[in-house]
């Protein structure tokens, strides 16, 4: 009997694998992007864009406050960034193990 488990990951094989199958198409990342972390590029319709450095009120805060809130903010935006960025290499693994059994 085996009495040393294995270490329970967060992320299992099977939330891997599910990510691979839906993210490998490049366009689902960049819709999702799209929602989650837009890029604002200027000629975008007003109303369809949320800017995410823009949504805090800061006239109403101390200026401590204030620098408090942005570098939360910044912490927030990096972790999308990183999510965003961890999703596209989990899909692009999948593309390049079908590479290769395709090539043997």
């Amino acid at each position: 009997m085996n009495t040393q488990s294995s270490p329970k990951m967060r992320i299992t094989e099977e939330d891997l694998e599910l990510v691979r199958q839906h993210f490998s198409d490049e366009r689902l990342l960049k819709v999702l992007r799209k929602f989650v972390l837009p890029v604002i590029e200027g000629d975008e319709p007003i109303g369809q864009l949320v800017d995410l450095w823009m949504t805090t009120p800061i006239r109403e805060m101390s200026p401590e406050d204030a620098y408090h809130q942005f570098i939360a903010r910044n912490f927030i935006i990096g972790h999308l960034e990183s999510v965003l960025s961890q999703l596209s290499v989990i899909a692009s693994q999948n593309i390049k193990k079908t590479e290769v059994k395709s090539n043997r």
